[in-house]
């Protein structure tokens, strides 16, 4: 019995120790509290079912308009390109490298730019197996939702950073936030004056 209390103890620890540390299921996407709706514009049919896939196990949905609780993130260019990255002693394409640019904006509910134009890449390599061709053909479409996913992970990253520097007040504040006036000095705090 005791035996048991401690198997379990040790798995509930585990389970905790792993949780606080960072660690999340590959593909899972945590943004910050207030953001419980993503507006897509411009994006692809393919990019789209990508952001549904990403934000599936998150507390946010992509809408169909802007709301109070939402971001909208414009797409201005997704464009795959496939090149050879080697070649055979006949000339046959043995890699491709298969590389994805999505450019981007990011607007507030308001519609305020929170991020301006940004541009993200993402790049994979895989062997090009001529007598395979149908399977070689499903391996690209995976590895496209693998760029997909991955440039997701980030763009939402710019997202929670943009969201973070966005709640930053932007003129000269004294503790806590509090603006600094000469009516409404800071408690415990020297105001210096300065003319230029």
């Amino acid at each position: 019995m005791n035996r048991l209390i401690i198997n379990i103890f040790t798995v509930v620890f585990c389970v905790f120790f792993i949780t606080a540390c960072g660690y999340k299921i590959r593909g899972q996407v945590v943004l910050p509290v207030g953001i419980e709706a993503i507006h897509l514009v411009g994006a692809s049919n393919d990019l789209s079912r990508a952001f549904e896939k990403a934000l599936r196990f998150s507390s946010a949905a992509l809408v169909k308009k802007a709301t109070y609780t939402s971001v909208t993130i414009k797409i201005i260019e997704d464009r795959f390109k496939r090149r050879t990255a080697s070649l055979t002693q006949r000339g046959k394409s043995t890699e491709f490298e298969l590389t994805n640019l999505l450019r981007y904006e990011v607007y507030d509910w308001q519609g305020g730019v929170l991020i301006d134009q940004q541009q993200l890449s993402e790049s994979r390599v895989y062997f090009n197996d001529q007598s395979q061709v149908i399977a070689k053909q499903n391996e690209e479409k995976i590895i496209r939702q693998e760029i997909y996913m991955a440039l997701i992970s980030r763009l939402l990253d710019q997202v929670s950073l943009g969201l973070l520097a966005a709640d930053t007040p932007v003129n000269s504040t004294g503790q806590n936030g509090l603006e600094i006036t000469p009516n409404n000095p800071v408690s415990g705090a020297s105001v210096e004056s300065s003319t230029e």
